[in-house]
């Protein structure tokens, strides 16, 4: 809906709330947050994507959908910066909210999945390999052919959803959550992807290679400056 997404690109710019705040969150320490109504597209559409709609990737999520309508209504030459919404508040707001559970998870996570919809998510993390030879050939190629003007976005879910958009012919058919699982196992099983700074790139540029080839040489491994790049 485009006249509820407008209002929460509206509040992340100028920081006016267009509901009631959350109990217990004191009016004066009030930040730019989305409708219960927004929230719940954005859960769905992570659904779509059979990605688990947890906090990190909700948040990045909710992010994505204002810029796509400041895009709309604005064009290239709009504000798309959004600020991201407290995570603390996110959760209070889903917790009171009648259509989702708030279920808790590792390392101080959590998520919020529809009472009202069956799960089936994609496990990113399953290192059983469903992709056939000819698949991991031509990510191979691929993944090769890239430089440094075509690098992948940030780390494996901003990596995953530029290859997405990219409508590469090895990828059609598969959704986000899968294209998530394939990044992951190109980075822990086929060495194809890696990290470098915290960010995605072909193997050959990533830390990992870096310090085998240091290591071949006998040389030392000066690490690139540390980024804060927490993704999913």
């Amino acid at each position: 809906n485009l006249g509820s997404s407008y209002t929460f690109a509206t509040w992340w710019q100028t920081g006016l709330i267009g509901q009631q705040p959350v109990p217990c969150i004191a009016a004066a320490e009030a930040t730019a947050m989305p409708s219960e109504a927004e929230v719940l597209a954005a859960v769905e559409s992570l659904y779509n994507d059979g990605l688990k709609p947890y906090c990190h990737i909700l948040r990045k999520r909710l992010v994505e959908r204002a810029q796509d309508v400041q895009a709309a209504l604005h064009g290239e030459c709009g504000d798309m910066t959004i600020k991201d919404c407290d995570a603390g508040r996110l959760r209070a707001l889903c917790e009171v909210s009648l259509h989702l559970h708030v279920e808790p998870a590792h390392w101080g996570e959590w998520s919020a999945v529809l009472l009202d919809r069956e799960t089936n998510f994609v496990d990113i993390y399953n290192p059983i390999d469903y992709y056939s030879e000819e698949f991991w050939t031509a990510a191979e190629h691929y993944f090769k052919s890239l430089d440094n003007s075509s690098d992948l976005a940030g780390g494996r879910y901003a990596s995953a959803k530029a290859l997405a958009e990219r409508r590469l012919p090895f990828l059609q058919g598969y959704s986000l959550g899968q294209i998530c699982h394939i990044t992951q196992l190109a980075i822990s099983k086929h060495k194809l992807l890696g990290y470098y700074n915290g960010a995605v790139v072909p193997y050959d540029r990533s830390t990992s290679m870096l310090k085998c080839r240091c290591a071949q040489q006998l040389r030392p491994v000066v690490d690139p400056p540390a980024v804060n790049n927490r993704d999913g």
